[in-house]
């Protein structure tokens, strides 16, 4: 018989057209038709052969592990900075409440630059200043760069303690 699939095809429904009644008993014989009697026999097969089932099963999800494994390590080196892009945005969503579009209008707003202090933002980008409400609601005051950030984190945010620190500085050595 020829490799060509039209002419396997063609020679396939030669044959049953020849076999007709010799295929439609066969298919009346079939495993499968009887779905009862298919799960019983299945059933019956994996009582009997406990192992045997749980090797296959074992080796069979070791290769489908191994296939994703190396699809997955191949996806991500050709698509990190993507995928990285992709997860700033969610976490940015999901941690603060704001779109990319609202992030955008606020990269605008401040300018690209600190709101304390001024600087250009670096490649890393800005930090998100936000305060919790009592509510357990987050408001976002606006974009600082890491070290401002900081500096309102180390101070808990008390004007007072902020006050004292600036007139701290400003005395006299």
């Amino acid at each position: 018989m020829a490799r060509d699939p039209e002419k396997k095809k063609l020679y396939r429904k030669q044959y049953y057209l020849a076999h007709k009644e010799e295929e439609k008993a066969a298919q009346k014989r079939s495993y499968w038709k009887d779905s009862k009697k298919a799960v019983r026999k299945a059933t019956e097969y994996r009582g009997a052969y406990p192992d045997r089932i749980k090797s296959i099963k074992r080796k069979s999800r070791q290769k489908l592990k191994d296939k994703i494994d190396d699809y997955n390590k191949k996806y991500y080196s050709e698509n990190s900075i993507k995928i990285k892009v992709q997860a700033t945005k969610r976490n940015r969503k999901r941690l603060y409440g704001i779109s990319d579009v609202e992030y955008k209008e606020l990269l605008a707003k401040f300018n690209n630059r600190c709101g304390i202090c001024g600087t250009v933002f670096s490649q890393r980008g800005p930090d998100i200043d936000h305060i919790v409400l009592k509510s357990g609601a987050i408001k976002v005051r606006g974009l600082l760069c890491s070290f401002c950030n900081r500096g309102l984190g180390y101070f808990k945010d008390n004007t007072d303690w902020m006050s004292n620190a600036i007139a701290w500085l400003s005395k006299p050595i």
